[in-house]
């Protein structure tokens, strides 16, 4: 989940705020969400494991209001959200 919750983020930010940007954040995004993984097995805490799981859940609304889509049916990213 934490993967796809960070590669859909890095989706959006590639669809609304720029081509560049979003291909560069995939990668520190993805390892993130990983390191977020190893950090939960080994010290027993959910702390930055939740934000992965949480940000983009109210980012990925926040934004589609906020910054005009570049693209057409971009309002189906609300749907999917909700």
């Amino acid at each position: 989940m934490t993967i796809a919750f960070t590669s859909i983020m890095a989706i959006f930010i590639i669809e609304r705020v720029d081509d560049r940007a979003g291909t560069k954040s995939l990668a520190p995004l993805v390892f993130a969400g990983a390191l977020s993984i190893l950090y939960w097995r080994f010290f027993d805490d959910l702390r930055p494991y939740a934000v992965i799981q949480f940000v983009p859940c109210v980012a990925i609304p926040v934004m589609a209001i906020v910054i005009p889509p570049m693209y057409t049916h971009s309002s189906y990213w609300l749907w999917a959200a909700g």
